[in-house]
């Protein structure tokens, strides 16, 4: 069994003492838990500080001393800005918070890849200033590129690349098919974002504001939100999210999962019909 504990810096012993009170109780609860923890027990504990002494004392010492703690630590919600930012100036490439946001959507979030081209990059515009098109004109045979390309095929219901570009990527590595996937919810996350605030008559400005991403990038996923009724947004979501854990744990059914889905979505089959 693995138990969940969000914001568990919280959780320390309260400065008043009551019986009733909810968080002593708690906290009493869980001292007395895991200084006798069954073996058939997780704790997932999250937490957006990272010092020991940021936490309960006491809390943190047993657990020190009867459990195995393992660390885990996100950058900035999968999209580590400010580290592009900063690694590209000392490079001598210094970009733009935009350019940044391009780069990372392009190249992906894991941090050595992202590393190893900004290095390209330094190699040949060291002291120039990095725009839109040096970008998209330097990296297009990054595989990353390849799959952004599949996401805006998918977006404007273009079933035959979508289906080449996915067949190509599953060739070339038939174990990514989890990170294939989490594209695909991040590109539909924000379409329904983009169509949310449509309805609720955000001007283009507030949009492109919102969403954070590059202009030219955030006007792409406008025109392609228009490809989609908000119901159908919602439907396709409510599929990924059923499709999650077959995709993630039942490898061998991911390509033939993510061609019924791509045909299910360019075909239209989540509209309703009134």
């Amino acid at each position: 069994k693995v138990i969940l504990i969000n914001n568990f810096d919280l959780i320390k012993k309260p400065t008043s003492v009551s019986d009733n009170s909810a968080n002593y109780k708690l906290y009493n609860s869980i001292i007395k838990f895991i200084e006798k923890p069954p073996e058939y027990i997780w704790f997932l504990c999250i937490s957006k500080l990272t010092k020991a002494t940021d936490f309960s004392k006491k809390i943190y010492n047993i657990l020190n001393e009867k459990w195995e703690i393992i660390k885990f630590v996100s950058y900035e919600n999968s999209s580590p800005i400010n580290w592009v930012l900063n690694r590209s100036k000392s490079k001598g490439i210094p970009i733009s918070s935009e350019i940044a946001q391009l780069f990372i959507d392009i190249v992906g979030n894991d941090l050595s890849i992202l590393d190893n081209e900004l290095e390209k990059m330094s190699i040949f515009f060291t002291n120039k200033k990095i725009s839109e098109n040096i970008i998209k004109n330097n990296i297009r045979s990054h595989k990353n590129l390849t799959i952004f390309k599949m996401t805006e095929a998918l977006s404007n219901k273009d079933l035959l690349s979508a289906l080449e570009i996915l067949d190509n990527q599953l060739k070339t590595s038939p174990n990514e098919h989890v990170r294939l996937f989490s594209i695909i919810v991040m590109q539909f996350r924000r379409l329904i974002s983009i169509k949310s605030m449509s309805k609720k008559f955000y001007t283009e400005n507030e949009i492109l504001k919102n969403i954070s991403l590059p202009i030219f990038l955030g006007k792409q996923l406008m025109i392609q939100s228009k490809n989609f009724k908000y119901e159908e947004l919602k439907d396709i979501y409510l599929e990924l999210s059923n499709l999650d854990l077959r995709i993630k744990f039942k490898s061998n059914l991911a390509p033939l999962l993510l061609q019924d889905l791509f045909q299910s979505i360019c075909a239209g089959k989540f509209v309703k019909i009134p």
